[in-house]
Parts: structure tokens; sequence; C-alpha cells
């Protein structure tokens, strides 16, 4: 171990510097305004549908910068013990291809789309400039941070929703919706210039070995790069958190063998193929296998025989300030039984100055006090769907990379002058999103 130290306290050294160079900050900056401009469209939703949100778009965006700048800087240390190098000038459109592929569906906000589209056309077309393996073990090991940040956070502010099942049957769930700013610090092959600080380094490393046309004149310098990760997912049929650890566990697993692929493939190269092709497809395995989870199985919140369940207490709202809680059972309101949501909608109605509902929980009922009716009658709890209450989503089948596909097809009928519908040639047509 002791060759590891001086790199990681060369690491350790250049974290100050990375962050105090103005082009870098620029382009982080832009990372973070994005992710802000993710959350401000989920609270969008929130208010549209309550008219309330979990939490203030500012105190998402800052949370989540300082989770991506933590889990960043791990990652970051990751990278460098490991040994996963870089070369090639293509990885300069690694994030711009990344965001660009997040206009056709949030959800390939990821390095593992980008990093394997670009791979497969170095691999098919010979360009970009870029060293495959050493991409995908990027896209792994940013996985394996996204991962962890899922499993600590991937749950919190979860929006509620109504969601329509295959049967055609209302059912409650959570729409689960994360975006952190990352800066990464990787390795870089260079050539060695005049004078340049090196450091000793173990004999097995770098794990990921990038081509060397000239060993002695080549070294690994650190070089910073910005990246965004994203988590959408829906809960329906366990709470959020534990839908999160399910997903996490699944991604961790993914990043493993994503990145012993990586290896391999930077020491027997037609085992990049395997890389490129895993990178994507991997995931939309890991993405689709949690779907079918969500569609053949039982939700988790069920509407109960007598009374209501409530699904969410939105914070700081008069029923989190009168003590309510997810998974309470109403079932009285204003002096009146509830039996279901119609009942409690004509006691929320009536309730002019102040509300008491009796709550039923494990321990026993409970009775909660409000003393005064909140404006707009928003109280700040959701309820389980009942019979024949409508959805607001609905719950399908991922499809794996169709929507990417869909995409490509366009953006190459674009480029070619055809109709994407496979006709002569024509103006580009419009088509289902």
């Amino acid at each position: 171990m002791a060759p590891i130290v001086p790199l990681i306290s060369l690491f350790l050294r250049l974290i100050p510097r990375v962050f105090l160079d103005p082009v870098y900050m620029l382009v982080f900056g832009t990372v973070v305004l994005l992710a802000a401009w993710q959350y401000r469209r989920a609270a969008a939703t929130e208010r549209a549908l309550y008219g309330l949100t979990q939490a203030p778009v500012l105190s998402r965006v800052a949370l989540a910068t300082g989770q991506g700048l933590v889990a960043g800087l791990a990652g970051s240390l990751l990278l460098v013990l490991v040994g996963v190098g870089l070369s090639g000038s293509g990885i300069r459109y690694l994030l711009p291809l990344a965001l660009l592929l997040m206009l056709v569906n949030p959800r390939f906000l990821c390095f593992s789309y980008a990093g394997g589209l670009l791979s497969l056309s170095r691999l098919l077309f010979g360009a970009p400039d870029i060293f495959v393996p050493g991409i995908m073990g990027l896209a792994a090991v940013l996985h394996t941070t996204e991962s962890l940040l899922i499993l600590l956070s991937g749950a919190r502010h979860a929006t509620p929703l109504a969601i329509r099942n295959p049967h055609g049957q209302a059912v409650a769930g959570f729409s689960l919706q994360k975006f952190w700013p990352v800066p990464i610090i990787t390795l870089w092959l260079t050539s060695l210039p005049p004078g340049a600080e090196t450091v000793p380094t173990p004999n097995w490393w770098p794990l990921i070995h990038p081509p060397v046309p000239s060993p002695e004149e080549a070294v690994y310098t650190l070089i910073p790069v910005a990246a965004v990760l994203g988590y959408t997912d829906l809960a329906v049929t366990a709470p959020p958190f534990e839908k999160s650890r399910r997903t996490a566990a699944a991604l961790l697993a993914y990043s493993v063998i994503l990145l012993g692929l990586s290896a391999l493939a930077s020491w027997f190269s037609p085992l990049a193929w395997l890389a490129a092709l895993f990178g994507p497809l991997g995931h939309e395995a890991v993405i689709w296998t949690g779907s079918r989870r969500e569609l053949a199985g039982r939700p988790y919140y069920s509407a109960p025989v007598q009374g209501v369940r409530v699904l969410e207490v939105f914070p700081d709202s008069p029923a989190a300030r009168m003590g309510l809680r997810r998974d309470d059972v109403i079932v009285g309101a204003g002096g009146r039984p509830i039996g279901c949501r119609a009942d409690l909608d004509v006691a929320l109605a009536e309730a002019l100055y102040g509300l008491e509902l009796r709550v039923r929980r494990l321990q026993g009922e409970v009775t909660l006090f409000s003393r005064r009716r909140p404006p707009q009658g928003r109280w700040g709890f959701v309820l389980v769907p009942g019979p024949g209450d409508p959805a607001v989503v609905e719950l399908r089948s991922v499809r794996p990379l169709a929507g990417l596909l869909r995409w490509l097809n366009r953006l190459a009928a674009l480029l070619s002058g055809r109709r994407p519908d496979g006709g002569g040639p024509g103006p580009p047509q419009g088509g289902d999103a």
C-alpha cells in the first residue's frame, strides 16, 4: 500500500486547483444550473397537482450539489486509486452528448448511454478519438458513485402520485427523481513535460491501461471532468426508501461488471465491443427489471376497508403541523365518521374555521386538531386512491432504448435528407415524443 500514499497526496493537492480554475467552474456551474432546471420542473409538477411542494427548489439544488461534491471527490479518489486511465480528445463530447440525450428522456442523462454511443462510433467508424475501455470504465465508477447517492438520498423529496396500472386501476406510488452535479478528477495520458512532478505507483496500476506509443515519455496526469448524475424511478410495490435501496444494489452490480469488462478490454481489445454494448444495454436491463417488478407486483399502499389512508404529508403544511403522518388512516373528521374520500371531501369543505381529525394508527386511535382553515383549503396531505379514483400518470413497461432509437433514426433522417418514416427525400416530419 505504500506506493498508493504519494498518489493520494497528489490527488488531495490538486483539489483546490480544480475549484480555482475559472473555466472549470464555469462548466460545473452550467451543470448545477441544469440540475436546478430539472428540480424546478419537479417542483412545478407538485405545485400543479397539489398547490404545494416537497421542498423549495433552492434547497433541493443546494442539497444535491453538496452531496454531488462529496460523492464526486470520493468517486474521483476511487478512479485514481483503481487506475481508470483516459486518452484521446473525444472525451470533450461526453457531457454535451449526455445533455443532448436528456432531451429524449431524462433517464438518458447518463454517461452509460453517451459513452456507449461514442464508443460504438469509435469502433465502427474510427471516430471520435477516444479510448473505449477508459470511457466505459469512467461510466462504471460514476455509477458506483450514483448507487451510493441513490442509497443515501434517492428517496428524499419523492412525489406522491396516483398511478394507473396495466389493469386500469389507480394505485398509490411515488415518483423518485434526483439530479446530482458531480465534479470528477480522472487520469489522463499525456507526454512527460520537462521538470514535471512524478510519484511512484504500484506495479499493477493502472487497472485500465491506455495504449502507450512511447512508454518512456508518457505519464498520467489528473484532469477535472464535470458530470451530472440523474436518477428517475417509480415506487409502487415498496416504500420510496426500499425501492431506492433495490435500485442502488442493482446499479452497483452493474457497475462492477462494467468495470471488469472495461479492464479486460484494455488488455484484449476485441472485448471493447462487449464493454461498449453492455454500458447502455446493461443499464437498460437494470431499469427494465425494476419496471417489470413495479408492473407485476402488488401495490404497497392500499386503501382501507373503512376510512382513507394517507399516502404523503407535505413538510411545513397544516397537516404536518397537526401531526398527520404517512400511512395514517383517517376514520373521522369534524365529528363525523369517514368511510371514503367523498366523506372526507365534505368534512373538509365544511371546516370553515378549523379541523378535527380522528386517525387510526398501529398504536391506536389519536385525535389531531388544527385551529384554522388554510388558504384555499390546501391542508397538505395526499390520500391513497380508492376504487374509482382518477390517476394522474400511467405505469408502463420500459421498452429498452426505444426512445433513443427513435431519436437516432430522426437524426439520421435529418442528416440524410430523407423522411423519418422511410420515404423519399423531403423535409423531416415530426412524430411521437
